[in-house]
C-alpha cells in the first residue's frame, strides 16, 4: 500500500536505489563522461575515477529525471487522479495505480 505518510520514504528510497544502479551501470559499461575507463577489478588504476564517476552519475540522473518528467507530462491526468485519491483516502493500492495508469489518456509529446 502507498500512503501519504510513505511518500517521502519512497522518494528517498527510490533515489538511493537509482544512485546505486547508476553506479553499477557505470562500472559495468566502463564509460565515463570524459571517455572510456576500463574497470575490471579493484587493482585497475584509472586516473580521476571518482570525478569521472560523479560526472557520469550526474549525467545519468539528469537523463533519468528528464525521462520521468516526460512520462509525468504524458500521463498528467493519471498523476492527477492518483493524487486526488491519495488526498481523499490517504492511501492507494498498487493495482489501482496500475489500472489508472493503463486507462489514462496519453498526451502526445
Amino acid at each position: 500500500m502507498f500512503g501519504i505518510d510513505n511518500l517521502c520514504w519512497m522518494s528517498a528510497n527510490a533515489t538511493v536505489e537509482a544512485s546505486r544502479l547508476v553506479e553499477f551501470l557505470i562500472l559495468q559499461t566502463g564509460m565515463t563522461a570524459f571517455g572510456k575507463a576500463y574497470y575490471r577489478n579493484e587493482t585497475d588504476l584509472v586516473p580521476n575515477l571518482a570525478v569521472k564517476l560523479e560526472a557520469l552519475r550526474d549525467e545519468y540522473m539528469r537523463y533519468g529525471t528528464e525521462k520521468c518528467s516526460s512520462v509525468l507530462r504524458e500521463y498528467h491526468s493519471a498523476v492527477e487522479t492518483i493524487t486526488d485519491i491519495l488526498l481523499e483516502k490517504g492511501k492507494i493500492k498498487a493495482e489501482e495505480i496500475w489500472d489508472i495508469y493503463k486507462s489514462a489518456p496519453r498526451v502526445a509529446q
